[in-house]
Formats: structure tokens, C-alpha cells, sequence
């Protein structure tokens, strides 16, 4: 099957092919590895069942807090009044909690898909190979996701854990505040406030994740870089995440409501698990090498430096050209580096 063929010759780059903007690098990389990709958001998918699994049983608690009509009680008496006909053997009562249950199963997936509430150590090995495909390096794939976890678990285990503990204060928060404050001008402060640093810390994990597998800096200045390009790509950044919910929230969610069978349900979770998993993370991946390389690796380059580099300035130019650039004279079954990075 293509999808595992991780060995198997691409069809190469053109050297004399013209400099492509930003989409059309994006779909160029995504069509010509699409299968691996793929692969690659499986097995992503398989590596987290366990996470999924809790992530599951938490979300009945967050989607109601989100989202309380969405609970069962409501939409049995949302069904209940509509008095809808169903075919025989079917209760209102199986209605209601298939299309329950299949939009939590929606909900969780998306959480999961902005990395919000992953496995650390595992999601750093992921991460370090979708950047890889985004940045057209070489990809080996075990001895990749294995370098990258061995390297990195400690901050992808802290990260992860602090990332679903924002996570579940920011919505408890907003669940507060709208269960217990009478609407008013605060109330509608408070939601913008709330709402705001939600998007902000979404958005910061699309930069996390690869910093943690580029450069070795302490958690914290991880942070601080992922705010800072958090705010200055507030656009791009926005048009992402929309990106985001709507392939992996609004379309399965009215499918599934739009049309209510157990068919669809499956199609619509099976191109989740085959397609969507592996798109989302490398839509995320390559957006956020663009910004690394162009804030955090071009400020460094001779150019602007009118030649002389600093000790730690000459690192992130090593650190580049070692881990952005493929060494030829390194014997084929080495052709890759651990990713143990030099500060930015």
C-alpha cells in the first residue's frame, strides 16, 4: 500500500521550477505526498486512541459547558416537539442519542485535531516528521518519530498537560460566568476577554509543538515565541484555525445532522481517521514553519547581520543548515539528525 511505502522515490524537484506563494507550495507538497500524509494521520490517530478515549469522557462535561443545547435532555425535547417521522424500529430516544453521541465524537476530534489536548511525547514525534514533509526534508520515519520523542518527551509531557489544563479552566470559566452573572455589559466584556485568550491559546499550540522538535529552549521562551507569533500573524492565523473548524467541525456536524443515518456517520468518521487527521496537522505544520523560518531563522541570516554573526547567531545557522537542509555528503543510513536544537 502507498501508505506505508515511506521508501519509495517521490518524483523529485525541479531546481529551475519558478517560486510558488504560500497556497500554492502548500498543495504542491500535499498532492505530491498526499498517500504518506495520510499515512502519517492514521497512524497519528492510532498513537492517541488512549488519549482520544479520555479526551472522550472528559468532553461530555466541556461540550455541555460549551455547548449546553447540545446536551441529550435537550435535543429529546427539541425531538420530541418536532414529532419528525421515523422509519419502524427507530424511538426518538435512539435519535436522540445517536445524534448526541455523534456530535460529541465531533466535538473531541476537533479539540484533538488543534492539538490542544494530545500526549506530549507522542504528538513531538508526529510533529517532527508533518514539519519535515511541510519543509521538504527527508523523512525516515521510525528512527524520525523515535530521535524526536527520546529527545523531546519531557516538554511535550509538560506542555501537554499544562495545554489541557488551560483548556478546561478557560471553558469552566466561560461556563461560570454565563451560569452565574445576569447578562449585561460585563457579561458580554467577559465573553470577548474569554474569548479571545481561547483563540489566542489555540492558536499558540500551532507553534508549540514545532518549536519543541527545532530549538532547545527552555518552555517558557517556547511560550513567549508562540505569543509573539500568535500576534503578529493574527490574520493568517485566524484564516487557519476557520480552516480547521470548518473540516473538522462544521462539515462532518452538518452532515451528521443533515443527514441522519448510520451510513453517513461512518463515512463521515472514516475520512475523518483517513484524511482529515493527517490534513489538519500538516495544514498546521507547514503554516507554522513559514512563520518560525521567516520571525525566528531569517532575522539571523548574514544579511542581516552585515556579516557578523554572534556565538549564538552562528548556532541557529548551524542549527539550520543541519536540520533545514539536507546533508549530501552524510552516508545515506545516517541522513538525518537528532533534533536537539541551538537556542533562537
Amino acid at each position: 500500500m502507498a501508505f506505508w511505502n515511506w521508501n519509495k522515490e517521490g518524483p523529485g524537484v525541479d531546481p529551475d521550477e519558478p517560486e510558488k506563494g504560500p497556497l500554492g507550495e502548500f498543495f504542491s507538497i500535499y498532492f505530491s505526498k498526499f498517500w504518506r500524509i495520510c499515512g502519517l494521520g492514521m497512524m497519528t490517530f492510532i498513537g492517541s486512541l488512549l488519549t482520544i478515549a479520555l479526551l472522550y469522557y472528559v468532553g461530555f462535561y466541556l461540550l455541555t459547558m460549551i455547548l449546553p443545547t447540545l446536551s441529550y435532555e435537550n435535543i429529546l425535547a427539541v425531538l420530541k416537539k418536532v414529532n419528525l417521522p421515523y422509519v419502524d424500529g427507530v424511538t426518538v430516544e435512539t435519535m436522540s442519542s445517536y445524534f448526541f453521541l455523534a456530535s460529541h465524537l465531533v466535538f473531541v476530534l476537533t479539540v484533538f485535531s488543534l492539538g490542544f489536548f494530545t500526549f506530549g511525547p507522542i504528538h513531538v514525534g508526529f510533529t517532527y516528521v508533518y514539519r519535515n514533509f511541510a519543509t521538504r526534508e527527508p523523512v525516515f520515519l521510525w528512527s524520525d518519530i523515535k530521535d524526536s520523542i527520546v529527545t523531546n518527551w519531557k516538554k511535550g509531557l509538560l506542555h501537554s498537560i499544562i495545554s489541557a489544563f488551560v483548556l478546561c479552566l478557560g471553558i469552566y470559566a466561560f461556563y461560570f460566568y454565563n451560569a452565574n452573572m445576569p447578562e449585561g455589559i460585563l457579561l458580554y466584556v467577559l465573553r470577548a476577554v474569554l474569548i479571545m485568550f481561547i483563540f489566542t491559546i489555540i492558536v499558540m499550540q500551532f507553534y508549540v509543538y514545532q518549536m519543541i522538535v527545532t530549538f532547545d529552549l527552555k518552555l517558557r521562551h517556547i511560550y513567549k515565541n508562540a505569543l509573539i507569533l500568535t500576534l503578529v500573524k493574527v490574520p493568517s492565523n485566524f484564516f487557519i484555525l476557520l480552516l480547521l473548524l470548518i473540516f473538522n467541525f462544521a462539515i462532518p456536524f452538518l452532515a451528521i445532522w443533515g443527514i441522519p443515518s448510520q451510513a453517513v456517520a461512518v463515512i463521515v468518521f472514516a475520512l475523518q481517521f483517513s484524511i482529515g487527521m493527517g490534513l489538519s496537522n500538516f495544514l498546521i505544520n507547514f503554516f507554522a514553519s513559514r512563520g518560525i523560518k521567516k520571525y525566528l531563522i531569517e532575522p539571523y541570516d548574514d544579511n542581516n547581520n552585515g556579516g557578523a554573526q554572534s556565538s549564538v547567531t552562528q548556532k541557529v545557522k548551524e542549527r539550520y543548515e543541519s536540520e533545514w537542509h539536507y546533508q549530501e555528503d552524510i552516508p545515506q543510513e545516517s541522513q538525518h539528525e537528532s533534533p536537539t536544537g541551538a537556542p533562537a
